[in-house]
C-alpha cells in the first residue's frame, strides 16, 4: 500500500479546543459530540410530546439510490426431473448454485477470458455461497421447478478470481435507460414508441437484467413520446435523451438501433451519459425462427448480446488493480450524525474501498482515512456510482454526498468554527 501524505488540517480535528482552552483527544471528543447531538435531540422530543401540534421537521434525508449487490444472482431457473421429487429438488438446487456462480463470474470478467476461467468442482462452488432463497416452487411426484436467488461470499469470489490471474470488476453502474429503435427493413421507417415493436418486446423480456450495468425501459407514455422522438433518438440528441434519463433517475441511456434484413438483425449500440464521449459498438444476430415464439426468443437473445459490449466497456473502465492502491484522508462536512452514518453506509458499498477509519469528528466535520484498491481516479469514479463526490482541494481530499445533505433548521445557530490546537 502507498501511504498518502496528510495536510496539517488533519491535525486540526485531532484535538478540539474547548471554551476553557483545554484540548480533548479525538476519542473523548467523539463522546462529547455525541452528547451534544443527544442534548439537541432530547429537548426537541420533549417539546413534541408536550405540544399537541408537532413542530415542523427539517428536510428529510434523501435515501441513497438502491445499488445492485454485485455478488447476488437473481432468478436462476430450476427444472429437474428425477426418480423422486426429493432427489429432483436436491439436484436442482445444487445445479442452480453452480449456474449462478458461472453467471457471476461472467458478469465480473471480460468475455474474451470466459473460456479460460474454469468452473471449480461443485463442493468448492457451494463453499462460496453465503445463502440462497427459493421462490415460485412447483413440483410433481418426480419433477421440481423453482427460481433461485443466490448470494456469494465477496471475499471468496475475489480470492478465486485473483488466483485465476484475470482482470475483473465489481463496481456496479447506476442503471441506464434503453431506447430501442427498430427498423423492420433497410430504408424503412424507424419505430420507437409504436406498440408493435418486437425489438422493444425483446428488451422487456430480459428485464430485470442482472449484472454490473442494470437497465430499465421507459414507459412509452405521452411524456416520453413528447420528450424524445424517433428522429431525435436517431440523431443521438444528447439533451433530449438526458432529459429522458433524468425522468427515470438513470445515469444515461443505451440507444439500441436494430435493422432487420431477412433473418439478420444488424444492431448499432450507443451508450450516452451526461459527460464524456459516447461509446459505440456494432453487431449482428440471426433471428430466424420456425414460428413467432421462436423468432421472439431469437430477438431476446439478440438483446442480451447487444448489452455485452456495453458491459465489457464498463468492466474495462472499472477493472480493479490489486497491485495498486493506497490510503487517503478525506474531510467530510456533515450536518447531523444521521448524515455521517448515511455516508459511511454508502462507502461500504463501494468495491474499491477496503476500509474506512474514523480519525476525528466535530459537530460539522468528519475526518476519515480511506484505504482503497486501484488508483485515485478509479476510486473517484466508483464512488460516483454511489452518489459520492470525492475531489481534491490543494493537498486535501473532500468527500461529499449531495443527495444526503440535510439543511439545519433555520432556528439553529451556525456551528462554531473548528479551532486549531494551541501550541
Amino acid at each position: 500500500m502507498i501511504a498518502r501524505g496528510r495536510k496539517s488540517l488533519g491535525n486540526i480535528l485531532k484535538h478540539h479546543t474547548m471554551a476553557s482552552g483545554q484540548t480533548v483527544p479525538v476519542l473523548g471528543f467523539i463522546f462529547v459530540v455525541l452528547a451534544l447531538w443527544a442534548a439537541m435531540l432530547v429537548p426537541a422530543l420533549a417539546q413534541g410530546t408536550a405540544d399537541s401540534t408537532p413542530a415542523p421537521s427539517a428536510s428529510p434525508v434523501v435515501p441513497a439510490e438502491v445499488i445492485a449487490d454485485p455478488f447476488v444472482v437473481h432468478n436462476v431457473p430450476v427444472d429437474v426431473t428425477a426418480t423422486s421429487v426429493t432427489e429432483a429438488r436436491e439436484r436442482g438446487l445444487t445445479q442452480a448454485r453452480v449456474t449462478a456462480f458461472r453467471r457471476l463470474i461472467e458478469w465480473m470478467t471480460l468475455r474474451e477470458n470466459w473460456a479460460a476461467i474454469a468452473t471449480p468442482d461443485t463442493n468448492k462452488v457451494i463453499e462460496m455461497v453465503l445463502e440462497f432463497s427459493v421462490a415460485n416452487e412447483r413440483s410433481s411426484a418426480v419433477r421440481y421447478l423453482a427460481d433461485l436467488t443466490v448470494r456469494f461470499d465477496p471475499v471468496l469470489i475475489r480470492t478465486f478470481l485473483r488466483a485465476q490471474n484475470f482482470p475483473f470488476a465489481e463496481t456496479p453502474s447506476r442503471f441506464l435507460v434503453v431506447v430501442p429503435l427498430y427498423q423492420p427493413s433497410a430504408g424503412g421507417a424507424v419505430e420507437l414508441w409504436q406498440d408493435a415493436n418486437p425489438w422493444r418486446d425483446a428488451w422487456s423480456a430480459i428485464l430485470p437484467h442482472d449484472g454490473l450495468v442494470p437497465i430499465t425501459l421507459p414507459l412509452g407514455d405521452l411524456q416520453d413520446i413528447a420528450m424524445v422522438s424517433a428522429d431525435q433518438a436517431i440523431a443521438k440528441d444528447r439533451e433530449a435523451l438526458m432529459k429522458l434519463a433524468a425522468k427515470y433517475g438513470a445515469a444515461g441511456v443505451v440507444l439500441a438501433r436494430a435493422t432487420s434484413t431477412g433473418d439478420t438483425l444488424n444492431i448499432a449500440v450507443t451508450e450516452l451519459r451526461p459527460l464524456g464521449d459516447p461509446f459505440e459498438a456494432q453487431l449482428s444476430a440471426t433471428v430466424s425462427g420456425a414460428d413467432d415464439k421462436a423468432r421472439a426468443e431469437a430477438f431476446k437473445t439478440a438483446a442480451i448480446e447487444a448489452m455485452q459490449p456495453v458491459e465489457d466497456h464498463w468492466k474495462k473502465r472499472n477493472t480493479l488493480r490489486f497491485g495498486a492502491g493506497g490510503k487517503l484522508t478525506a474531510l467530510i462536512s456533515v450536518n447531523s450524525l444521521q448524515e455521517w452514518l448515511g455516508i459511511k453506509a454508502r462507502l461500504a458499498r463501494v468495491p474499491a474501498v477496503e476500509k474506512v477509519d474514523l480519525e476525528a469528528m466535530s459537530k460539522t466535520l468528519v475526518q476519515a482515512a480511506i484505504t482503497f484498491v486501484g488508483d485515485e481516479a478509479q476510486l473517484q469514479f466508483a464512488m460516483s456510482q454511489s452518489d459520492l463526490e470525492l475531489s481534491k482541494d490543494g493537498d486535501m481530499w473532500i468527500l461529499r454526498a449531495p443527495s444526503l445533505r440535510v439543511q439545519p433548521p433555520a432556528t439553529e445557530p451556525p456551528p462554531a468554527a473548528v479551532a486549531p490546537p494551541k501550541p
